[in-house]
């Protein structure tokens, strides 16, 4: 089964590079907890743009 990411790989890199951007995003934030937060759910961002692009593909309906 082919990954997702596959199928459409410009839209999911771009996705990927817009969930990155709190994390480069974070090294601005002034607060250090709150640069953490940032990062953090930059993070998490990341993780699910990745799970939901290695998933397999659905086939055609």
């Amino acid at each position: 089964m082919r990954p997702t990411a596959l199928d459409a790989p410009g839209e999911w890199l771009f996705a990927l590079l817009m969930a990155a951007s709190p994390i480069i995003g974070s090294i601005w934030v002034t607060p250090d907890i709150t640069k953490w937060v940032v990062f953090a759910v930059g993070a998490v961002m990341v993780v699910v743009v990745l799970a939901a692009g290695l998933r397999p593909a659905k086939g055609p309906s």
